[in-house]
């Protein structure tokens, strides 16, 4: 919780989310002995005093998710994602405490519809409290004050965001040590920060300068990291194109640059997505590749298949399969990008890159682990090493497995576009990735992504 003017509204979010457990527990009793058939009777009684036990494991990991922090800038898919998995492992405890501790034998039907009936309606509980409080906030209750102290792009970014999310909350009273770069519509203050802290008392001190003022925004950070409001520090560092995790190493504060935010178990499901995608893919679409690689024997001499050596995860090389698209001379091995109307595709391969029909045996590489779904494209070793040099972020695409598509690919950012273009999409992709935005792409895909005018 950041400060007392969040703690009714965290005893209210604590109170529903009770209200719907405890109601979601005895809704599962009642369907299961009341509405379905079969079970032992009179467990009523026990159900009763093992109510509170269910309450505190759920509440217990709703809490260890930080879902009662009362932090205002997290997005309702960000919650919806730690709900789930706080629902997850509460049904998995709550299975194990009645397995090893308890003699009585609870029907796992019961279990299965206490978790998918408690799942649900935490989740409308919690999109109901959500809209309340976002009504409370733009009435102008609950609200936190704001004073920024610097300048700069991170800065800037900052309040531009704060200003879209006008349900937060948040309101801002002013800027000081501006650097004639003020914030427009903002108060400017000339007095010394430390004064105009007790003098206006805001809640919430936000701090940011740009890279060349280390030393002053070091300086400010040290001046009021004793005062009573909430302070932010907004790091202005260069390479910072993903995002930051702050951690304690034996109680020294670091800061983790260019932290993935995906976890052990996100790597788990987008595997599981993509193994389980791929093969219904291979199986669906194996009569039309072999009505492709007749096509592509017909039409010219050579193999069906072309591999080519690429760069993936940890600029990790594989061999990436495509149809063979171009003629099998040792001319198709020069370093060069594909271009309109290139001379060395073959009739049906026009044809295949223009619908993107070559890439589909790529599932082959996602099957193999090698790929993924969904992700960067995957370039070759020399133009890697020639952009990891000259485009600033490229190096950090490589954090996460490539794609057959991606989200540059669904934008039109493909053959002859912007690099830079290209890499800040990517970067999005990684900084905001989850199970919804993969699906999302997957579906762009099939309306944006085959068809493409920049796709030769």
């Amino acid at each position: 919780m950041e400060n007392s003017k969040d703690f009714k509204f965290f005893v209210l979010r604590l109170a529903a989310d009770s209200a719907v457990i405890l109601g979601s527990w005895f809704v599962a009793y009642y369907v299961r002995f009341h509405i379905f058939e079969g079970g032992i009777p009179g467990l009523l009684p026990f159900f009763s005093r093992v109510s509170l036990l269910v309450l505190l494991i759920y509440i217990y990991m709703i809490n260890r998710n930080g879902l009662y922090a009362g932090l205002r800038s997290s997005s309702w898919v960000q919650e919806l994602q730690l709900l789930l998995y706080s629902a997850l492992v509460s049904d998995v405890s709550i299975v194990l405490m009645f397995y090893f501790f308890f003699p009585e034998r609870v029907s796992r039907l019961t279990l299965i519809l206490f978790g998918v009936i408690s799942l649900l309606g935490v989740t409308v509980e919690r999109k109901l409290v959500n809209r309340y409080l976002n009504h409370v906030r733009r009435k102008g209750r609950n609200r936190k004050t704001v004073l920024f102290v610097g300048y700069g792009h991170h800065l800037r970014e900052y309040y531009d965001r704060l200003q879209l999310k006008g349900d937060a909350g948040l309101a801002v009273i002013g800027q000081v040590d501006s650097g004639n770069e003020e914030l427009p519509g903002v108060t400017q203050y000339t007095e010394e920060v430390l004064q105009l802290v007790h003098e206006r008392r805001p809640d919430v001190i936000v701090i940011g300068y740009p890279a060349s003022e280390y030393r002053r925004a070091q300086a400010r950070v040290n001046e009021l990291a004793e005062v009573f409001a909430s302070v932010i520090f907004i790091p202005s560092m260069v390479l910072s194109s993903l995002s930051t995790r702050l951690s304690n190493f034996y109680n020294i504060p670091v800061v983790h640059v260019n932290h993935i935010n995906f976890t052990h178990f996100d790597r788990i499901k987008k595997r599981t997505m993509d193994l389980l995608l791929s093969s219904i893919g291979l199986i669906l679409l194996s009569p039309f590749f072999l009505v492709i690689a007749i096509l592509i024997k017909l039409t010219s001499p050579g193999p069906v298949f072309y591999a080519q050596e690429r760069v993936s995860i940890d600029e990790k090389l594989f061999d990436m399969i495509k149809f063979r698209s171009m003629r099998a001379e040792p001319s198709s091995e020069r370093l060069q990008w594909t271009v309109k109307d290139d001379p060395r595709c073959t009739a049906i391969g026009r044809f295949m890159r223009k619908t993107s029909i070559d890439e589909l045996p790529q599932l082959i590489n996602v099957l193999k682990g090698e790929m993924s779904l969904i992700g960067p494209r995957p370039e070759r070793k020399e133009f890697v090493q020639q952009f990891n040099s000259e485009i600033p972020g490229y190096p950090l695409r490589h954090k996460v497995k490539t794609g057959i598509s991606g989200w540059a690919q669904v934008n039109g950012l493909r053959g002859d576009t912007s690099l830079t273009e290209r890499i800040d999409s990517d970067l999005y992709y990684i900084r905001n990735w989850s199970i919804g935005l993969d699906l999302k792409i997957l579906v762009m895909t099939v309306f944006k992504g085959f068809v493409n005018k920049n796709a030769y």
